[in-house]
């Protein structure tokens, strides 16, 4: 009962920060709102970190460990507010919440072993998210009728420019 209240919460959690964070990226973008995260996260942190003990040893190779998994979750909170900002949540955070899986293939990539209902369950996860991410196709954007360089150099097409580029 406790894992099933747990997971509910977990849920829960991730729901309401994904829509403040669709909100908050598309209000004042997404770059502010990592900086934001990293702030809070910071006046978060920090007191636990002043009242933990030091580890006992620190090797070059934990610190370039911890180095690369800072980049990395600030390029990956970056791409996802940028994906989220511009997006369909309903698209986007379906593939955001598969970083479990995908941190359970790199293991197994790298050597790792995993049962056979680990194994099913990472398939049924990659489905769902292509399922998930499956859009209806635009009727609004005829086929050929987007020339963005075209665009961008004379401007967007009228009437006008049209009947003048078919006598050419």
């Amino acid at each position: 009962m406790i894992a099933i209240i747990g997971g509910l919460g977990a849920a829960a959690l991730w729901a309401t920060a994904t829509i403040v964070s669709s909100r908050s990226s598309r209000m004042i973008g997404s770059r502010v709102v990592i900086g934001w995260v990293m702030l809070v996260g910071v006046i978060v942190g920090l007191p636990f970190a002043i009242a933990s003990e030091p580890p006992a040893e620190v090797t070059p190779t934990a610190l370039c460990l911890l180095l690369l998994t800072g980049i990395c979750y600030v390029a990956g909170l970056s791409l996802t507010y940028a994906a989220i900002a511009i997006g369909k949540v309903s698209v986007v955070a379906p593939i955001v919440a598969t970083e479990g899986a995908l941190a359970a293939l790199i293991a197994v990539a790298l050597g790792d072993t995993i049962g056979l209902t680990a194994g099913v369950m990472l398939i049924v996860i990659a489905a769902g998210v292509v399922l998930a991410s499956l859009e209806p196709a635009r009727p609004e954007v005829p086929v050929g009728g987007l020339d963005i360089t075209a665009d961008a150099i004379e401007g967007p097409a009228t009437p006008e420019t049209e009947a003048a580029a078919s006598d050419h």
